[in-house]
């Protein structure tokens, strides 16, 4: 269904880092095995500046937790909406060099369910972030909250999707299409040359956009 990395810088001198990885599963809609394969994520190094893939590493998650929280008292939670969070951490010496580094997660694919993507059981995901050069040491914002599991329709919609950041940065917030990531005949890519950056964009269902 979604998800969001982000880091923190744990030691600067020695390029460690704190990784987390949070993943959103439908568990009610799901297949079963696919959820069960993703007790370990492979997560992919690439050169920040030329694309190149350089390294792997992997993470394994915790205990899923659900997520059933409704925001809105307008909502009366419909039977067969189940999601579950993932969460997986690291410390990883990483070195980003001059250029600095993409690190990224692919995963294949999303729900039939959704009605505004082209064929989404055969769109997958992929969730990154840019860690900067050695220059700049930086930890990444994090969101304050989950946007709400429901919304109704034609009532007022306000959604705190704040973040705060560590370093003090200025942040800036906006929409963006999401990024594919594997296919139903790689569901799970390796990292390599292959899943460099730039990563492809989903293809909306018109006339969403």
């Amino acid at each position: 269904m979604g998800g969001e990395i982000y880091y923190e810088v744990l030691n600067p001198n020695s390029n460690l880092y704190a990784i987390t990885l949070r993943l959103y599963i439908d568990c009610q809609n799901g297949n079963p095995n696919a959820i069960a394969s993703d007790a370990v994520a492979l997560i992919g190094v690439y050169d920040a500046s030329t694309n190149a893939y350089r390294e792997q590493f992997s993470m394994n998650a915790g205990s899923p937790k659900r997520v059933n929280e409704v925001n809105y008292n307008c909502v009366r939670p419909p039977t067969g909406v189940c999601v579950d969070e993932y969460t997986y951490k690291i410390n990883k010496v990483l070195n980003p060099g001059n250029n600095g580094i993409f690190i990224a997660f692919q995963r294949c694919c999303r729900n039939n369910s959704i009605t505004n993507l082209v064929q989404p059981e055969n769109t997958g995901i992929t969730i990154w972030t840019m860690i900067p050069p050695s220059s700049t040491r930086n930890s990444s914002a994090v969101f304050k909250k989950l946007p709400p599991n429901y919304v109704c329709i034609d009532a007022p919609l306000s959604v705190d999707h704040s973040a705060t950041d560590v370093d003090g940065d200025s942040l800036r917030y906006f929409l963006s299409t999401p990024y594919a990531g594997g296919t139903p005949d790689d569901p799970r890519p390796t990292p390599s040359a292959q899943t460099r950056p730039p990563f492809d964009l989903i293809f909306w269902k018109s006339p969403y956009r």
